[in-house]
């Protein structure tokens, strides 16, 4: 039995020598009575410093009071639940424990306490870290300018101020509610259809834009970042909005104000042509129907939206040079002298001189320079060959043939499309843009192009 009793007690004290917390007795007046080797590694100074000592003494002062009711609350015969008290350090600091007591029981009557202080400081910085992140978290999102939300299982789990001001609502009205009432009606089910593939994980363009509602049923443009997350265990979204309202507007004023200024354009266009033609009746409506044909030329080989227009406005005023050329050259029925047509063959020139000075958005002054040049270098005024000539003026340069083969002239009648189309089809690779003619037979051919 002693033998037994012996090694109970060996055990005993190496599990207490050996254990990571700190194991500690006090008398009933709190008087340190016993400490085991984790203090030392704890606080850095020897068991014996302080056996003796009342606990009181390594306590921070400002814990006192819990580590003194919790002591008392020992002594009627109670446990201690966990608590957390600062103690003193050699070096001058402080460490976090959880302290935890039970009473000593001797012949019936409470004789001290047997204690565990676990060092938690650590835990305590980890946690007053993460405190200090959560709150800086709900500084930023409360304070922010851009709307935020989160919606989960098709319902509004979270938003911030601002999300329910741009939507005129209390944030605690929102909680709860359908995220697609807040969507124009028109674009609720691209919202939904972008919401379900988001939530597959399938990758989408996180901004985009939307129309949203508000509680009186004003509608605004928003601009919005959403992307996936894990909220509380489960799938949901999370987004931000932003009100771009203001620059849709501008954006709708500035565009047609582009167009006004288009219309200005092609109205100061027009009146340009008009006046060729008021001095050469025999050639009205040539420059308008071979704007239309370039026009539909480029269309048909993709160029932009914008080189379109200017290809168009350039074949409005092409021959504008032609108000130079003296009327009975213009009119005249016969053949012309070698002297008549090299007054005639300066309108390119004429026409570049006269339109040069106008800031237009496109070369439309180059354009009509180079109308008359051929890819062989055989046209006028400048004898440029292949790249040298802007696709511009080679696409003109083919409608303009097409059309004055195929209409009425004053020295001869007129010779329909088919002779037109045979005329630059001779010249493919050679005076003409192979690309350009291909497509321009194809439009008549194929695509039954007609002029107006």
């Amino acid at each position: 039995a002693e033998e037994a009793l012996r090694e109970s007690e060996e055990r005993y004290r190496t599990l207490v020598e050996t254990a990571r917390d700190v194991i500690f007795s006090l008398s009933v007046e709190g008087v340190i009575t016993s400490l085991n080797r984790a203090f030392e590694v704890l606080t850095g100074w020897p068991c014996s410093q302080w056996i003796g000592r009342h606990f009181r003494e390594i306590v921070y002062p400002d814990d006192l009071s819990i580590a003194e009711e919790s002591f008392q609350r020992v002594l009627k015969g109670e446990s201690s639940p966990p608590v957390d008290i600062r103690v003193r350090l050699k070096s001058g600091g402080y460490a976090v424990c959880e302290f935890t007591g039970n009473p000593v029981v001797k012949d019936g009557r409470i004789v001290g306490t047997l204690g565990v202080a676990r060092d938690v400081t650590h835990r305590r910085e980890m946690e007053e870290a993460l405190r200090e992140s959560e709150e800086r978290y709900r500084t930023l999102v409360e304070s922010s300018l851009t709307g935020i939300f989160i919606h989960q299982d098709g319902k509004y789990v979270f938003v911030n101020e601002r999300f329910a001001q741009m939507h005129g609502y209390e944030p605690e009205e929102l909680i709860g509610r359908d995220y697609l009432e807040l969507i124009y009606p028109e674009d609720r089910e691209a919202a939904k259809k972008r919401t379900e593939l988001r939530l597959k994980g399938e990758k989408l363009p996180v901004s985009h834009e939307l129309r949203r509602l508000t509680k009186d049923g004003r509608v605004f443009w928003c601009q919005m970042v959403a992307t996936r997350i894990n909220y509380r265990g489960k799938p949901a979204v999370m987004g931000n909005v932003i009100d771009i309202t203001p620059q849709k507007q501008a954006e709708e004023s500035m565009r047609k104000a582009i167009t006004r200024l288009h219309l200005v354009l092609e109205q100061t266009v027009r009146a340009f042509a008009t006046t060729v033609e008021k001095r050469d009746p025999y050639t009205a409506g040539h420059q308008k129907r071979v704007a239309q044909l370039a026009r539909a030329i480029a269309e048909e080989m993709g160029l932009s939206r914008e080189e379109c227009v200017g290809i168009y406005m350039t074949g409005l005023v092409h021959d504008i040079g032609k108000i130079s050329v003296p009327t009975d050259i213009l009119s005249k029925p016969g053949r012309l002298t070698k002297a008549e047509f090299d007054i005639l063959k300066a309108h390119p020139q004429v026409g570049y001189d006269i339109l040069k000075e106008v800031d237009f958005p496109w070369p439309i002054a180059d354009m009509v320079l180079q109308h008359h040049e051929r890819l062989d270098g055989s046209g006028y005024p400048q004898g440029l060959k292949d790249g040298e000539i802007l696709l511009g003026a080679r696409i003109l340069a083919v409608a303009d043939v097409v059309e004055a083969i195929a209409s009425h002239r004053p020295y001869r009648p007129a010779l329909g499309i088919e002779t037109a189309l045979e005329e630059i089809q001779r010249g493919k690779g050679t005076l003409y843009d192979p690309e350009v003619v291909d497509i321009c037979i194809r439009l008549f051919r194929e695509k039954g192009f007609q002029f107006e």
